[in-house]
């Protein structure tokens, strides 16, 4: 989880705010000296991390996807809007019918919903 973190340059206390877990916990789960965390609070570590459950506790989920190369449209649109990886990483798995954003401008408006949506 602390490579994660620090990968994004996200501080303890940061991950610690968007996950709703006091700052010393997240710091016990780091250290290892608290192993068993519910599964909800798994859940929201991983969201404040950009990445899946499976993936927080070292695993690949059957159904994710593996990773492959970043759209230009969307390389574009993360360089501009300063993106942590988790975020590229999880919006380049977005298909729907099919079919992917085209422009950085897509993807700024399938960005900006999801946020808005899981506020």
């Amino acid at each position: 989880m602390r490579e994660l973190r620090t990968e994004q340059g996200l501080s303890l206390s940061e991950v610690a705010r968007r996950a709703s877990v006091s700052k010393a916990y997240l710091s016990q789960l780091e250290r290892g000296e608290s192993s068993q965390p519910s599964y909800e609070v798994v859940n929201r570590l991983a969201v404040a991390l950009g990445v899946s459950a499976a993936r927080l506790a070292g695993h690949t989920a059957s159904w994710e996807r593996p990773e492959g190369p970043v759209p230009a449209s969307l390389q574009a649109f993360a360089e501009r809007s300063l993106l942590p990886e988790g975020d590229v990483s999880m919006l380049s798995q977005i298909h729907y019918r099919g079919k992917r954003p085209r422009t950085a401008d897509d993807w700024a408006h399938i960005y900006e919903t999801i946020k808005r949506t899981i506020r």
